[in-house]
């Protein structure tokens, strides 16, 4: 939900929230916030708004994915935003995408079971994109495409993507 209030949600007229896939019909403050999202190519971009709305969405991932809140994690674990926005469950793929751009090197780092993300998003549920979301790719086309730019969209339409996902640094 402060995925979607951040990038997809608007007020009508009558002040009541309601929302459209057509990009014309979005209101200055969320292009606005698109707008921003778009210019950020790491964590040293993120001011003002934008910064405690990311805060706030990193403090939700890792609760969604760790459970925790607690500082450090339990295990020995390190938080990685990437890591976890890649397996939380009902994580919108747009957010994965964010998470990549800010913190870019963490795609190709090992969590503490040697997975990287991609392996994380190829384990992790299904998202079901509500029907005022900008069509988003999945989480693994999203980790895909920002791995391997030029050969993505070709892997994911074969299957060379099966023995991929399945291998394991």
């Amino acid at each position: 939900l402060l995925w979607n209030s951040w990038v997809n949600v608007r007020k009508g007229p009558n002040g009541h929230i309601f929302t459209s896939e057509d990009e014309n019909e979005v209101t200055g403050a969320v292009k606005r916030n698109r707008v921003e999202m778009k210019a950020v190519s790491g964590r040293k971009d993120l001011n003002g708004a934008l910064a405690d709305w990311w805060e706030k969405m990193e403090m939700l991932i890792r609760v969604a994915y760790y459970k925790t809140l607690k500082d450090p994690l339990p295990d020995g674990r390190k938080f990685s935003v990437v890591h976890a926005a890649a397996g939380c469950d009902g994580c919108p793929p747009g957010v994965l995408h964010f998470a990549m751009k800010i913190e870019a090197k963490k795609c190709e780092e090992p969590d503490e079971d040697k997975n990287l993300p991609l392996h994380i998003a190829a384990l992790a549920p299904p998202y079901i994109r509500q029907n005022f979301e900008k069509t988003y790719g999945s989480r693994i086309e999203s980790e895909l495409k920002y791995v391997f730019p030029l050969i993505g969209s070709i892997l994911l339409s074969t299957k060379i993507i099966i023995s991929l996902l399945i291998c394991s640094p």
